[in-house]
């Protein structure tokens, strides 16, 4: 068996792990909502794509022997106990099994962990990495934001990044924190080219964000910025006009669209 997909099983009793160490040959492997995987231990010499979207209690999830993976996606819903209060996360360790990866993809829940490994998450490098997407990220999350700096500054062959925003009102430390790296050349993303950030509200971090983008990626040609569907008009025309004070070094492309409302 070549690809797996499982969606809502409910597991018990670890069978989990033993059901997928009986799949050897595996090389696409997609959990989505399956209750009882507590601890996502995944291992496959090759394993090429995995998908795990947990809306369960996961305490632990890490990678053993699956160096072929090119295509991760991961989505927690909710950080269980035994992350959030007691990680067993190994940043390096899990970022380490990811040798040949190409596309990540993470939710901001995700980006929670990296807070607990703070100064080993500048050391990282994912030297394969082109392509890396987040999703509902909240900008004023000063975690959040911190894991996708940490991340960026992870992956020097970057290519694309796309964000979509989920922004709630947290923290005003994230603004100042992203002015900081703007002017500090903190991260120099040399091959990124195309960066497409969506449900933009005119939070001022958000803001800070592409700016920091803008200055970091001398090699960007277009950036998409889409508005939230229910951004007003006053707010909106707001965005446009800061975002027409900012000037590039680069030619870069700016596109500022609205998104239709649902």
């Amino acid at each position: 068996m070549c690809q797996l997909l499982l969606y809502g099983v409910d597991f018990t009793g670890g069978c989990f792990e033993r059901f997928i160490s009986s799949c050897p040959l595996l090389r696409k492997l997609l959990l989505n909502g399956c209750s009882g995987v507590h601890h996502v231990n995944i291992s496959g010499s090759k394993l090429k794509r995995l998908f795990i979207k947990a809306n369960d209690q996961v305490e632990s999830i890490s990678l053993h022997n699956a160096p072929n993976l090119y295509e991760v996606s991961i989505a927690f819903d909710e950080l269980a106990i035994g992350l959030n209060y007691d990680p067993v996360f190994d940043l390096e360790k899990f970022v380490g099994s990811l040798p040949k990866i190409k596309v990540l993809r993470l939710n901001g829940k995700f980006l929670q962990l990296f807070i607990e490994n703070l100064e080993m998450s500048l050391l990282l490098t994912l030297q394969s990495l082109k392509v890396l997407e987040f999703k509902d990220v909240n900008f004023m999350d000063f975690v959040q934001i911190f894991g996708v700096v940490c991340l960026l500054k992870c992956a020097p062959n970057l290519q694309e990044l796309y964000i979509k925003a989920h922004t709630i009102i947290l923290s005003d430390l994230v603004s100042s924190y992203l002015r900081e790296l703007s002017r500090s050349n903190f991260i120099s993303l040399h091959k990124l080219r195309l960066a497409k950030l969506t449900k933009i509200s005119n939070f001022v971090a958000e803001f800070e964000f592409i700016r920091f983008l803008l200055f970091s990626s001398s090699s960007l040609v277009t950036v998409t910025i889409v508005e939230h569907p229910k951004l007003k008009a006053e707010k909106a025309l707001n965005l446009a006009r800061e975002l027409l004070k900012i000037k590039p070094s680069s030619g870069v492309c700016i596109n500022l669209l609205r998104e239709n409302k649902t």
